[in-house]
């Protein structure tokens, strides 16, 4: 089978879920694979040596890639990134899509709806169906970080949207919120495939061996380890942890909240934890992919927690899946699908999101549980991903989707 990626992001651009790791994993399965992107651009100011030029083409472990220019930027303003969204479809439409070889199937992974553009113009011309995949519901994800507010925008915007829906043959949709989110929204269901993300299996494998050296370290052997490994900002509300350790520190004193991370609240944090004179928190500057399994090691519960948010509600922090590989029992301080999802897989102990009491008491009703009970949590957990998070489960499931509107 032919395949065509359109991606705004490609290697080396970060691009864990769908890049080129599937792209060369379905070359091993025997399928041709082109991708149609940009120059590097993700993060501002590295491009990796890369120089922009009309078209760029190259091949990667078997994977045959065309670059097309655009205007990089991936700053905070709402304007330059959207020019860098625009420029980047625009090249891709007129140019790159007549520059690669004829596919039978062509998949948009996650990325800016405007990359939609592309994938119609080769559906139109060159009568190839598409899959999209979709991670964040737009409008609504650019409108609630505040990237865009201008309503005339967000209703053009949600107009490309339904247009990408429309000439897609398949959309893949990562929890069942999200499904139902575009039923609401016209899209025939039959059309729509639930497909879990997977995560970086090499650096979560389930059998990590406890790091006692880490743990002398932090000054953490034999206590009982809270570890939350991310961004620390004001969607993961942090300050409800630290609510909750200050509680906690003068009933049960082996209790240990490690958290792995960095985010403009940060230092914030960090002044909290002085000025409360909490001591049973260990706040640590962020690592690299190759160390995070260092600190999941020390887990007796691996902690994910977001606001209450209605968008929050319909998406999978990538943390569940990092959580659910590594065997680890989870602390689910989330609402929604996420919040089932662990509790349907017997995957750990949940409780109100934002509320340090309700956090509190999971923890306590967890050390009460003993740690056979949370191993057998983390056995469920690593059991659940390989069944239907996995990297092969993901890819076997695409393989069929791709078989499937191929043959329509």
């Amino acid at each position: 089978m032919k395949i065509l990626f359109i991606t705004h992001y490609f290697y080396p651009d970060p691009n864990i879920f769908y890049g080129l790791p599937f792209a060369k994993e379905l070359v091993k399965r025997g399928h041709q694979v082109e991708v149609l992107t940009s120059f590097p651009n993700y993060l501002d100011g590295e491009r990796f040596g890369y120089k922009q030029k009309v078209l760029l083409k190259e091949t990667i472990d078997g994977v045959k890639i065309f670059r097309v220019p655009l205007y990089p930027s991936h700053n905070e303003s709402s304007v330059k990134r959207s020019l860098c969204y625009l420029t980047y479809a625009m090249s891709a439409s007129i140019w790159g899509v007549w520059n690669v070889s004829k596919p039978d199937v062509v998949y948009l992974p996650h990325g800016p709806i405007t990359s939609a553009f592309p994938g119609i113009f080769t559906r139109i011309f060159r009568g190839a169906p598409y899959v999209l995949n979709i991670q964040d519901i737009w409008p609504d994800s650019v409108e609630s970080t505040g990237m865009l507010s201008n309503r005339f925008a967000l209703n053009l915007l949600n107009s490309i949207c339904k247009m990408a829906y429309s000439f897609a043959d398949n959309i893949a949709v990562i929890s069942p919120g999200a499904k139902n989110k575009l039923i609401e929204r016209g899209v025939e269901p039959e059309k729509i495939e639930l497909v879990y993300n997977w995560c970086d299996e090499v650096h979560f494998p389930s059998d990590t061996a406890y790091d006692f050296d880490l743990a002398e370290k932090l000054n953490v052997r034999g206590c009982f380890n809270v570890v939350y490994t991310g961004n620390l900002g004001p969607a993961q509300d942090m300050m409800t942890v630290l609510r909750a350790a200050e509680k906690i520190q003068s009933i049960v004193p082996e209790v240990r909240f490690i958290l792995v991370g960095s985010g403009v609240e940060q230092s914030m944090l960090q002044k909290e934890l002085e000025l409360r004179n909490i001591n049973n928190v260990i706040l640590h500057d962020r690592v690299s992919l190759n160390h995070i399994s260092n600190f999941l090691s020390l887990a007796n519960l691996a902690l994910v927690h977001l606001k209450d948010k209605p968008l929050f509600r319909i998406t999978m922090p990538s943390k569940i899946q990092t959580y659910m590989s590594s065997g680890k029992a989870i602390l689910a301080g989330i609402s929604g699908d996420p919040s089932k999802l662990v509790a349907d897989a017997g995957a750990g102990i949940g409780f109100e999101p934002g509320d340090s009491e309700s956090l509190c008491k999971a923890v306590y009703e967890a050390r009460s549980l003993g740690k056979n009970k949370l191993a057998e949590m983390g056995r469920n957990a690593r059991a659940f991903y390989e069944q239907n998070m996995s990297f092969s489960h993901g890819v076997d499931t695409y393989l069929k989707i791709f078989e499937q509107i191929r043959r329509k």
